[in-house]
């Protein structure tokens, strides 16, 4: 039973992400746009990247410059912020319903991590800490005068409760920057603390160092 929660769990946060990332590239289509340059603002951004170009060589992933906590990566700005926590099962707040303040700290152009802390406010909290990788923006149309774009990415850490519980979890979600200073995340968490935790969240983020 345990082993079939887990499975279940992964498959869900899996074909969640897969999804997202197929429904962004099929816009991205429709609409003549690839992936963007996320060193640019979003408004003056360079021409079409091939989607093989999400995945880097090797010798890019970590720069001879070391980590920069705080960065930019190529998904766009660091940020901070609070959403709402929409729990499908578990035993852990991961898994019901509550509040959710997450973070994305960016480390370098690829890479990211993104604590976070649930709550459902009567039991123990649950802390989040994945390490990502982000993908670069894809351009899916315009409302407007502002680009819409969407920013996958996926990623696995430690999820530890107030109450000394830990475990394994697995993430993914799209960033979807809103304008310089806000960008908006729809994400999931499945934490692995006792028989499985997954929940998803919406928030809203104030971006950093833009």
């Amino acid at each position: 039973m345990k082993q079939r929660t887990l499975g279940s769990l992964m498959g869900l946060v899996g074909l969640g992400w897969i999804s997202g990332v197929g429904l962004s590239l099929c816009f991205s289509e429709a609409a003549g746009a690839d992936p963007l340059d996320p060193n640019l603002d979003f408004a003056e951004q360079t021409p079409p990247r091939q989607l093989a170009q999400q995945f880097p060589n090797a010798e890019d992933l970590i720069p001879e410059s070391g980590l920069e906590p705080g960065r930019d990566t190529r998904s766009g700005s660091s940020y901070i912020g609070i959403g709402g926590n929409l729990g499908a099962v578990g035993g852990s707040s991961v898994g019901k319903d509550g509040m959710i303040i997450y973070s994305k700290i960016g480390l370098t152009e690829f890479f990211s991590v993104r604590p976070a802390v649930t709550t459902n406010f009567t039991d123990d909290a649950t802390f989040l800490l994945p390490a990502t990788f982000d993908f670069a923006p894809i351009r899916i149309g315009r409302v407007g005068q502002s680009e819409i774009q969407l920013a996958p990415y996926i990623g696995a850490g430690m999820a530890v409760t107030t109450d000394a519980d830990f475990g394994p979890m697995i993430n993914g979600g799209i960033d979807v920057p809103l304008n310089r200073d806000f960008t908006a995340t729809v994400g999931t968490n499945a934490g692995f603390i006792d028989d499985g935790d997954f929940g998803v969240f919406l928030g809203v983020g104030y971006n950093m160092g833009r």
